[in-house]
């Protein structure tokens, strides 16, 4: 398995510029076998242009672990969707599908055009359901992490 980390700071870090080795710390996210992206915050489209072993353009899958704006961000799906010609399987919380903002301009980043929400395959999971994907076992469990609405 192949882990490509595309920002490991935390929410409450300040946004810092790029340092001298083309490196900075921005909101976690995970990509995983070139194909799986795990939370598309709103620096990853920025980190992943540092790095040339990273292509977003392979992106198959996101899974959003919560809804928080350093976790999902519209302004970098909309980008990833630019770059990928394909359908890409969105997998969310059951009920996080209204924290997801994708027609409306939000904390999230902008709405997203019609032509790109048609390229988007929206995939709710429930608590402990489990998702295959490329021989790898994803499943939903529920955290500690409240966002509104019901979704952990």
């Amino acid at each position: 398995m192949k882990l490509q980390f595309l920002g490991t700071g935390a929410a409450d870090w300040p946004d810092k510029p790029v340092n001298k080795a083309g490196m900075f710390r921005h909101h976690a996210s995970l990509l995983v076998n070139d194909r799986i992206l795990i939370d598309p915050g709103p620096e990853v489209c920025n980190y992943a242009r540092t790095l040339p072993e990273v292509d977003l353009e392979q992106v198959e899958a996101i899974f959003v672990t919560h809804t928080h704006e350093d976790h999902w961000n519209t302004d970098t799906v909309n980008q990833l969707l630019q770059i990928t010609k394909r359908k890409v399987h969105v997998y969310f919380h059951a009920k996080a599908g209204g924290n997801l903002h994708l027609d409306e301009k939000s904390t999230h980043g902008n709405g997203l055009s019609q032509d790109v929400r048609d390229k988007l395959v929206l995939c709710p999971v429930r608590r402990g359901q489990k998702v295959c994907i490329e021989n790898t076992v994803w499943q939903n469990l529920e955290a500690n992490h409240y966002i509104g609405g019901g979704e952990k």
